[in-house]
């Protein structure tokens, strides 16, 4: 089962890859935005009039968003537009019969603004997207090779660990050539009492092999240090040519790296010095030796006695070369690719999700005194709530009182050519709207949730406000996403019942309050 769900889950992502994905191609992510712009849903029940007074304000939010920056929002909003009024609305069953100025507005804002404007987004955010593409691709390769240097900085730190390893056993070889040269004067002493004796030494043949051994396996430790050595040079370039793309920190790293790989060179010079001096002195050793017992006499021992700075009665360089490579390089991942205003992140969170409502926070006292008189005499009043978009977040700024029929328990617009005219004066946005209940707590009756439906479908950030005077109490709701499918479907009038499980409609989250004036437009 298990794997049969992770077979389902890279299938489902395989099927929705992700626009915000800086790896994928500027083509393929344009399409993804593309194919969001195309998800428009029309309902029948709804007049083409409501489609049509919607997609001028859809057209106005996008001019905002293409004068802020946010391209990609602009962008998806722009293919709703067209999408809604070239394939969708024309299917409407009430469509043919529609003869408003709205329709041929439409029509206007499609040929001189939607599609020009879809055509340049479209180019702006190819040209976006293929840059943050190869900025993507450079990364990698950055991180590869740093990866790569990483490696090569481990294997020359690997390298310069051997190199200290072979000078602690050269130094013990040091060591072991001092005995050997110490047995060397006792055999001399021992020859000389033996014949004071009368007796005949026999020189044990294995002292000479040793040392001839020694030697051998010293002269080779001596070919391996300059291996080592030549090693160490070609590390030291490597840092050099690392340390160059690192700005001044680099070029210090690097000066103290050549200090240390020319102290690393000089004290290898002094054991090198030290070893052929070693060499030297045996061989001149072993000479004088054989001269000795050729003659039978004792071995010069003054011509061991050496006055140069490399005696070996100096104390030998204690500790090994210290390594020329620092701690090799983590692996690091790719910087992250710097965005724009309208960041990806943002659009996602904002273009399929919920904008920030701000509403006035004297918004409600304000609309009870001007309802005053009608919830004196137990009548609802409403209001439109008009807004403007600013930096993605809708700011509610008018609450427009239109001509009105109301009772104890409806209220209905009239005349909504003139509240049309007023927001177009002041490229305003309907944001929801606001109503009282007179008798009744703070709620959404059956009716509220069809009149708020045709609102929350026209923009998902839609409010209804109600205030409950009677019980001073006032509430800010929307439908959920149960409340709008059942809804939806719906083909019932009047006051009628709901299922209540689960709830149809909630307070809204997406809502703050905030400081600030608000316009009430009485037009009754």
């Amino acid at each position: 089962m298990e794997q049969g769900f992770s077979l389902n889950m890279l299938r489902k992502l395989a099927a929705d890859p992700d626009y915000r994905d800086v790896s994928l191609p500027a083509v393929d992510r344009v399409r993804l935005l593309s194919r969001m712009g195309s998800r428009v849903e029309l309902s029948e029940d709804v007049p083409p009039r409501r489609y049509l007074r919607s997609g001028v304000e859809m057209e106005r939010m996008a001019s905002v968003y293409l004068q802020e920056g946010r391209l990609e929002n602009a962008y998806v909003l722009y293919n709703k537009f067209i999408t809604l009024f070239v394939e969708k609305l024309p299917a409407h069953r009430d469509y043919q019969q529609c003869s408003l100025p709205e329709k041929q507005l439409i029509m206007k804002k499609l040929q001189e603004v939607a599609f020009p404007r879809k055509d340049e987004l479209k180019k702006l955010l190819q040209e976006k997207y293929s840059l943050e593409h190869s900025e993507y691709l450079r990364a990698q390769a950055a991180t590869a090779e740093t990866e790569g240097r990483g490696l090569q900085l481990q294997q020359l730190s690997s390298l310069g660990d051997d190199r200290g390893r072979v000078l602690e056993e050269d130094r013990g070889r040091g060591l072991q050539l001092e005995r050997l040269s110490l047995l060397g004067e006792d055999r001399g002493r021992g020859q000389e009492e033996n014949r004071g004796w009368g007796l005949q030494l026999v020189q044990p043949s294995s002292l000479g092999n040793d040392r001839r051994r020694v030697l051998e396996e010293d002269r080779g430790r001596g070919l391996q240090l300059e291996r080592l050595s030549l090693l160490d040079q070609d590390r030291g370039r490597g840092l050099q040519m690392e340390d160059r793309g690192r700005g001044d920190r680099g070029r210090g790293l690097m000066m103290e790296e050549e200090r240390r790989r020319v102290v690393a060179l000089r004290r290898l010079q002094i054991e090198t010095e030290q070893f052929r001096f070693f060499e030297d002195q045996l061989q001149r050793q072993e000479l004088a030796n054989r001269r000795a017992e050729e003659v039978g006499l004792k071995p010069d021992n003054k011509a061991l006695e050496v006055t140069d700075r490399s005696s070996l009665s100096q104390q030998p360089i204690r500790g090994s070369v210290p390594s020329q490579g620092a701690e090799p390089i983590r692996n690091r991942p790719p910087a992250p690719v710097s965005q724009s205003n309208g960041s990806l992140a943002a659009v996602h969170s904002r273009v399929e999700g919920l904008r920030q409502v701000l509403v006035p926070r004297d918004l409600t006292s304000r609309f009870l005194l001007l309802a005053e008189s009608n919830t004196a005499r137990g009548l609802e009043t409403c209001g439109i709530l008009c807004g403007r978009l600013v930096q993605n977040e809708f700011l509610l700024t008018h609450v427009v009182v239109p001509k009105q029929s109301s009772g104890p328990d409806f209220c209905d617009v009239e005349n909504v050519e003139e509240l049309f005219r007023f927001q177009d004066q002041k490229s305003l946005l309907t944001l929801g709207w606001i109503h009282t209940h007179p008798t009744q707590t703070a709620f959404l009756s059956s009716v509220d949730l069809h009149t708020h439906c045709s609102y929350q479908r026209m923009l998902p950030e839609a409010i209804a406000i109600v205030c409950a005077p009677k019980h001073n109490d006032c509430g800010v709701f929307r439908l959920s996403s149960s409340g709008m499918s059942e809804v939806s479907l719906c083909r019932l009038k009047g006051f009628h019942p709901h299922s209540k499980d689960p709830p149809l409609f909630s307070v809204c989250k997406h809502v703050s309050l905030r400081e600030a004036k608000v316009v009430l437009l009485d037009l009754r």
